[in-house]
């Protein structure tokens, strides 16, 4: 039953006990403590929904669906069981309407431009000139070169600032304090570009500064883009992510739209006037002017012909605060590391592994608006506190992976519904909304849905209580078995099957040779991929010989000495450890030898010179790269297939050049680099550099010369 709250108080704390009475799990002891919170959470968050405080009602009520998930990591049970249905429903639908609300009603959240209504008019008009003498002798002493904008002391200029540094100087004195955490970073892209420093001030009028401003117009971010003006210029924003609210990247996006607007008006402030307003209309009212015309001289929107002066009033205010007796405080720069995961990887999870907390993850990774990060993305960049590098990799190289939440895409079909495409996954149809961020039912032919599978750990749980007992066994068919084979019963369908080996309906059309979804009762299917390994029964009927490890040996490095695969080696020596000891004896190929095995001819070769990449960081930009690599900027350029112009990204991989490695595959580690980066360069794991080169940490130092491969 959904608790709908009209009046002004709380409810009593027993209002609440019927909808979170804690369920315990068939499989282990639910966690009370991180039921509690999320009860708190979720009682916090309907708080201030009444209150009219969206915003931090949607933060609560996330806070609480993630603890409530991290409590059960098997998603499954999460979804489609009674364990958490009610607790989760809840949450759930409180998010999804106060999201509708948000959209709706599209809170201000304090951002900077004040829309121009009858009052701010008046407000305006009432400034007497006696109220602007002051000003008007301090503009008598101002130099206009040392402002990069082209600013103009006239009238309005002078009522913007009267405005900004008295009736809103609380708001002002903010903006300016925020600026310093941004100003370092904002600048050098500035400066990169060949365009004014002054145009900083933008964000300040456009939203005070704040990462996660939110205006009427749904615009968002330090530079308030709206959706499709952020997506035209490489800015997602989805059900998972907002990158408008990533300062670097929203910081490119903008300075390349203003680049563009300054490039078709050749004019600063027509250029600022059309971020506002919009090109097109900037574009038509210069077309109808009779002659050249300024901006001073359009009749523009209300709110832009207060926006133009309002930035340059900013830009007065920032370069003498004191004079107008405003004292902003300075703000540290976020100091962080980069690390880039594969899965979909819990924040809770992240900031364990980092030794933080989920606070200071979600407020480092501005963009993430879910508990995850994106399941529809191959890899993820991901912000980390300052130093923490090395303790995270380390971490996540051991983190139990499989109770990671996986998720499977459904490309929609014509006559499919959410009805029809939920049942057939075993899943709830607002278990699929939720998923896809959909508010009614309405879905099209081609569309992709997200759909939720359980975790690797989830999978083998259904499979272990599916399985038939002893006397099952004895008596019938079994329905699960170790040969990864699936009977097919009275109401199984792919999905359903898909669902609980965790597998997609994909995979198990491919390993059986489907065509279409139809399926009959007692129909075999594969549930695992059939192994085939010709090659590897080819080595196991091999006359053997013996080997003797060798310090820095790892199978990797022995399998490529005799021309074998990894895999084909282990399987040779019944085994599937692969630790090994220094002295001890393992079989090889008899008939072979590591100095005319192909295979290894040909590794080496690929290894005597390999592709040099980069790492783009904090503040980077091609021209500091090709100087840091000794390359060029021009060079750069062709090697990725990018302009000069193209906006990098934190974590993005650039080709610098090519490499050549010394014979044996070895490696000498430069400033800056870590067991993390290498091993992502050349494609092999942080355990196999440990361990081919006896590493007790995974601390390296400028100098160090590393095995990459054998």
């Amino acid at each position: 039953m959904l608790l709908v709250l009209a009046c002004s108080q709380m409810p009593p704390p027993e209002a609440y006990k019927t909808i979170m009475e804690p369920v315990a799990t068939e499989y282990e002891m639910p966690d009370f403590q991180g039921k509690y919170v999320a009860q708190q959470q979720f009682a916090l968050g309907l708080q201030a929904e009444i209150s009219g405080d969206l915003l931090i009602a949607e933060q609560h009520l996330d806070i609480a669906l993630i603890t409530l998930i991290s409590t059960q990591h098997d998603l499954k049970a999460t979804i489609d069981s009674t364990i958490f249905n009610e607790e989760l429903n809840q949450i759930v639908l409180a998010l999804q309407r106060v999201h509708e609300k948000i959209e709706d009603e599209a809170v201000e959240d304090e951002i900077g431009v004040v829309e121009v209504s009858t009052d701010l008019e008046e407000l305006f008009e009432s400034m007497d000139t006696h109220e602007l003498a002051p000003l008007d002798a301090f503009f008598d002493t101002l130099n206009l070169s040392q402002f990069s904008l082209p600013v103009e002391l006239n009238d309005r200029v002078m009522r913007e600032v009267n405005f900004l540094s008295k009736s809103v100087r609380s708001f002002t004195e903010g903006s300016l304090s925020r600026k310093t955490e941004f100003e370092e970073m904002i600048l050098e892209k500035l400066d990169a570009k060949g365009m004014p420093a002054d145009l900083i001030n933008l964000a300040l009028v456009e939203s005070g500064f704040k990462t996660k401003a939110y205006s009427r117009a749904k615009a968002s971010g330090l530079w308030q883009f709206i959706v499709a003006t952020g997506r035209r210029y490489g800015l997602k924003s989805d059900f998972w992510v907002d990158m408008r609210r990533n300062p670097e990247l929203a910081t490119d996006a903008a300075l390349n739209y203003l680049q563009d607007l300054h490039n078709e008006f050749d004019d600063w402030l027509l250029a600022m006037a059309a971020y506002n307003c919009g090109e097109g209309r900037v574009r038509r009212l210069l077309k109808a002017a009779d002659g050249e015309v300024t901006f001073w001289d359009l009749k523009l929107p209300k709110e832009t012909m207060h926006y133009v002066p309002r930035i340059l009033a900013a830009t007065i205010i920032s370069k003498y605060p004191e004079h107008f007796d405003l004292h902003p405080e300075a703000v540290e720069p976020l100091r962080f590391d980069t690390v880039t995961v594969t899965e979909c990887v819990p924040l809770q999870n992240v900031a364990e592994a980092a030794g933080s907390t989920l606070k200071e993850i979600t407020a480092l990774n501005w963009e993430l608006i879910r508990w995850c990060t994106p399941p529809n993305t191959k890899s993820y960049t991901l912000r980390i506190p300052e130093n923490s590098r090395e303790t995270f990799v380390t971490a996540y190289a051991k983190m139990d992976k499989t109770k990671f939440a996986r998720w499977h895409y459904h490309r929609v079909r014509s006559g499919e519904n959410l009805g029809l495409i939920a049942r057939s996954y075993g899943l709830s149809v607002e278990a699929l909304r939720q998923a896809n961020g959909i508010r009614g039912s309405l879905i099209r032919a081609g569309q992709n849905l997200l759909i939720p599978m359980p975790s690797h750990g989830a999978a083998k749980k259904a499979v272990a209580k599916n399985a038939p007992s002893q006397t099952q066994k004895a008596s019938s068919a079994p329905s699960h078995n170790k040969s990864g084979k699936h009977t097919v019963k009275v109401g199984d369908n792919l999905g359903k099957i898909a669902r609980s080996y965790g597998v997609s309906i994909a995979d198990l059309k491919k390993w059986n040779n489907l065509s279409s979804d139809n399926l009959s009762v007692s129909q075999v299917l594969l549930v695992k991929p059939n192994p085939t390994p010709t090659a590897s029964k080819d080595v196991l009927t091999q006359t053997t010989a013996s080997y003797k490890v060798q310090s820095g040996d790892s199978y990797y490095s022995i399998a490529l000495k005799y021309g074998l695969s990894t895999e084909d080696l282990m399987a040779l020596n019944n085994t599937k450890s692969s630790a090994l000891s220094l002295g001890q004896l393992i079989k090889v190929p008899a008939s072979q030898t590591s100095q005319s095995s192909p295979n290894a001819d040909k590794q080496k070769s690929k290894l005597s010179q390999m592709t040099k990449y980069y790492v783009v960081k904090n503040g980077d930009n091609l021209y500091k790269i090709a100087k840091r690599n000794n390359t060029t900027v021009d060079a750069l350029s062709k090697l990725n297939n990018i302009s000069a112009q193209t906006p990098l990204q934190i974590g993005q991989k650039l080709v610098v050049g090519t490499q050549k490695i010394m014979p044996g595959g070895v490696y000498t580690v430069r400033k800056g680099d870590s067991l993390w980066d290498i091993a992502r360069i050349y494609g092999i794991s942080i355990q196999d550099l440990m361990d081919w080169n006896s590493l007790a940490s995974a601390t390296v130092y400028p100098g160090m010369r590393l095995k990459v491969g054998m």
